[in-house]
C-alpha cells in the first residue's frame, strides 16, 4: 500500500511504503550485544579443533606401537624394515589370518626377496606363541 507518492527512506535506501522500509530495518537491525559469531566460522573453528585432536592421536597411538627393542635385546638387522606402520602391520596379519593361520601381533617384518617378507607374530592375543611366515606382498601368498 502506498502512501500517496511519498518515498521512505532507511540508510540511503527508498521504499514506496512505511510497512517495508519497517520490515527492512527490523531484518537488518543490529544483534543484541550477547550474540555469538556466524554459524560457519563455529563450524570452522569446531572443525580446525577435532583435526587437532586427531592428530594428536594419531602420534600418540603411533608411539605406543614403537617396535625399539627393549635394552638386552639384539637390534634389527640389515633387512629388518625399520618403522613399519600400524595399518601395514594390521595388513600383514589380516592377510596371514585369511589364509588360515594365526597372527595377533606383527612384532618383525624383515626383506626377504623383492617381493616377499618374513613376518613373525604373536601367534594369540593373550601373547603365546610365535610363529614366522613369508609372505609375497605381490600376490598375497603366505607360507
Amino acid at each position: 500500500m502506498n502512501d500517496g507518492n511519498k518515498d521512505f527512506w532507511y540508510r540511503g535506501t527508498r521504499f514506496t511504503s512505511q510497512e517495508a522500509m519497517d520490515l527492512y530495518a527490523a531484518s537488518r537491525a543490529d544483534k543484541p550485544s550477547g550474540a555469538s559469531m556466524a554459524p560457519w566460522k563455529q563450524a570452522l573453528i569446531a572443525c580446525v579443533i577435532v583435526t587437532f585432536v586427531f592428530v594428536i592421536l594419531a602420534k600418540v597411538i603411533n608411539e605406543k606401537h614403537d617396535l625399539t627393542p627393549a635394552s638386552g635385546t639384539p637390534g634389527p638387522t640389515e633387512n629388518t624394515i625399520p618403522n613399519v606402520s600400524f595399518d601395514t602391520k594390521e595388513t600383514l596379519a589380516l592377510m596371514i589370518n585369511v589364509h588360515g593361520e594365526l597372527c595377533a601381533q606383527v612384532n618383525k617384518v624383515e626383506r626377504v626377496d623383492v617381493n616377499e617378507y618374513s613376518v613373525t607374530c604373536t601367534r594369540y592375543r593373550d601373547g603365546t606363541g610365535s610363529a614366522s611366515y613369508i609372505v609375497n606382498a605381490r600376490t598375497g601368498v603366505v607360507k
